[in-house]
């Protein structure tokens, strides 16, 4: 029944931010007319406004924050460790990267977006083979390679914009490290639809691999379970996820990380309903903020600056709720 309840309202919740997304804006409509424009029966201006602007940008900050929700709760699990982001090899670093040097070279946007995943995807892909280097794919040689190579990548963006004698390349540059929904088109909604969906069911057809691997190496192990294998291709598949979402909208920070110690707190802790928990707390969570970031000034605020500077706190809230469950402080 909590359960139920749970998805009830965040699916009630979503459903009223979403109207509220379309009717908000510098050119506000009536609610009326918003229906009326989703149903197509609404005036050629209206209609423009909603279907052709502010929808294609509504679909993406749901699924944006869907998949990096669902990508976190995976992160977390595979790896055993609360403090994991769906980042945690360098996606987002070499992502940044790949757009930074594709801007720089004025390339333009299509190519930017695709120098961005294949900047993630070869930040992934140096991790593992870091990792394996070292002596093995386990979780902490995992996690440490993946903190050399996003401090690397950091560097070379920085490097860029440093070296860079064209300023004027700095705010689209600012644009994709900040993170936005502004350029959101048809065709990207495409791209994260075929990303998202198909994932969103593979992961959560593993939801029992991963009950188990978040208990640790050990009882996979007992139980039979290949962590090693399964690890690999649950860090591919969110790895793939991330890099083509970032690619499209830039850096989002803390989503991945907060959400799911949120989703876990009312849903509990399989995986079966925790992914589709996250999935839709995440969308909520960023529909919400993408509506503040493009409505609470005359100008849009940053969507990244927004969920650090919301997600920050309320993960302190979480971490001394726990330890205040283990310790009895905080």
């Amino acid at each position: 029944m909590r359960t139920v309840l749970g998805f009830g309202v965040l699916a009630l919740l979503l459903i009223l931010l979403s109207l509220a997304y379309l009717a908000t804006g510098s050119y506000s409509l009536p609610l009326g007319e918003v229906v009326s424009a989703l149903l197509g029966n609404g005036g050629e201006e209206a209609g423009t406004v909603v279907l052709e602007i502010r929808l294609p940008r509504l679909l993406g900050a749901l699924m944006t924050g869907a998949a990096l929700s669902l990508t976190g709760a995976v992160m977390q699990s595979i790896f055993n460790n609360p403090l994991v982001s769906p980042d945690i090899l360098g996606v987002s670093s070499g992502a940044a990267c790949g757009a930074a040097a594709a801007l720089v070279l004025g390339l333009g946007a299509p190519a930017a977006a695709f120098s961005s995943f294949a900047g993630g995807m070869l930040a992934v892909t140096v991790a593992l083979l870091l990792a394996r280097m070292a002596g093995g794919g386990g979780v902490l040689l995992l996690v440490l390679a993946g903190i050399v190579v996003a401090a690397f990548f950091s560097g070379v963006v920085e490097l860029i914009c440093a070296l860079n004698p064209r300023a004027e390349e700095f705010p689209s540059i600012l644009f994709f490290l900040f993170g936005s929904m502004a350029r959101m088109t048809q065709g990207d909604l495409a791209v994260l639809v075929l990303a998202l969906l198909p994932g969103a069911l593979l992961l959560w057809r593993l939801g029992f691999a991963l009950d188990v691997m978040s208990l640790g190496e050990a009882d996979a192990a007992g139980l039979g379970l290949p962590a090693g294998r399964l690890r690999l291709m649950a860090v591919i598949l969110c790895s793939v996820i991330c890099g083509l979402f970032i690619s499209r909208v830039g850096i989002i920070g803390w989503v991945g990380l907060v959400v799911p110690h949120l989703a876990r707190i009312w849903f509990g802790f399989r995986h079966r309903i925790l992914l589709p928990a996250s999935m839709l707390l995440g969308a909520v969570l960023l529909v919400g903020v993408d509506l503040i970031c493009r409505s609470l000034f005359t100008y849009e605020l940053p969507l990244g600056v927004i969920t650090s500077i919301l997600g920050a706190p309320v993960f302190a809230v979480v971490l001394c709720r726990n330890a205040g469950r283990r310790d009895g402080t905080c």
